[in-house]
């Protein structure tokens, strides 16, 4: 029984009528559904770069808010500026606590909340759910640890900075201290200065080297236009050189076997298509797209052309890669 002026999360009016446990499997089962429906084990390829490994979620997530940078780097801002975005991190992470923890406790039987007139704490529900389903697609979709994943934690990054402003605001208005608002204030400042000063170096520092340039312009200048190739060679040859040249991604398969990838690719790519050579990445290897399986794929090798960390491998003969044939 519920004592007067309070009410349990997640059970209002008549017209909304859900108890705490079916409200949350309404949100959480779908979603759940969904996820392990998108996860596929044949199509998770493995390679020396993204070998089964400890998947710490933490560490590329700071990355993503600026704290050490790791894959993404530093983007030019000095040692000092850097460190103030541990601030943030420090905020994003008491901001979806503070959050978890009052979902937690507004769905436990007997332990009713008083009554929020405003019903903020469903957007807060919400984004926190949104949060920990974002883990969960990180936990899926990243097959080792490689840092480049880091990628799927975007949303999360985002929902749990959203959850640290509404904390921190919830927070500032039960302190009654002047000194410590103003203080609070400044502080905000501070910080919001130190991020503006960093966006100045980002904007100014020398543009990032891409070696893929001089793999486009060895491919067109040799009047190679039709490839295979790792997936990540593959999207950057075709997309920077506006599909003149067309690569299509391959991936090895348990027999060390080169087949179709079929993640974001059309059959239509390979069906009666032939292929002038294969292209790979040894400084990023992936899919276990290399010399040693294009050679029992495709046999011998004819000519291997080095272009920068990019490997060029051309037969004597054009090569076909089978529409169904994928792991």
């Amino acid at each position: 029984m519920a004592t007067k002026g309070v009410q349990p999360r997640w059970d209002s009016e008549p017209h909304r009528g859900f108890s705490s446990p079916t409200r949350l499997h309404l949100v959480a089962d779908p979603l759940a559904a969904h996820v392990l429906h998108l996860r596929h084990p044949r199509q998770r390829p493995r390679s020396s770069a993204n070998r089964p490994g400890p998947k710490v979620t933490g560490v590329p997530g700071a990355y993503l808010l600026g704290l050490g940078g790791g894959v993404f780097g530093s983007g030019g801002s000095p040692a000092p500026l850097a460190a103030v975005h541990a601030l943030g991190v420090v905020v994003v992470v008491g901001g979806v606590s503070w959050a978890a923890i009052g979902l937690v406790r507004g769905v436990r039987p007997g332990h009713p909340l008083p009554i929020d007139p405003t019903e903020e704490w469903r957007l807060d529900d919400l984004l926190v759910l949104a949060f920990l389903a974002d883990l969960v697609v990180f936990v899926v979709f990243t097959t080792g640890n490689d840092s480049n994943y880091s990628r799927y934690l975007t949303a999360g990054v985002v929902f749990g900075s959203v959850l640290a402003g509404r904390a921190l605001g919830q927070m500032l208005e039960t302190v009654k201290t002047s000194w410590i608002r103003r203080a609070t204030g400044v502080l905000g400042l501070g910080v919001l200065a130190a991020f503006a000063i960093g966006i100045g170096f980002n904007l100014t520092s020398a543009l990032p080297t891409a070696p893929y340039e001089a793999l486009d312009q060895f491919l067109e200048a040799h009047h190679l236009d039709r490839g295979i190739g790792d997936y990540w060679s593959a999207l950057i040859t075709t997309v920077a050189t506006s599909g003149s040249v067309a690569v299509r991604p391959v991936v090895a398969d348990p027999v060390n076997h080169l087949v179709r990838y079929e993640r974001q690719s059309s059959a239509t790519w390979y069906e009666g298509q032939s292929f002038q050579f294969l292209v790979y990445d040894t400084a990023l290897p992936w899919g276990g797209v290399a010399s040693a399986s294009a050679v029992a794929t495709f046999g011998p090798v004819a000519r291997t052309y080095s272009v920068g960390a990019y490997r060029v491998l051309v037969w004597g003969h054009l090569l076909s890669v089978s529409a169904n044939a994928r792991i």
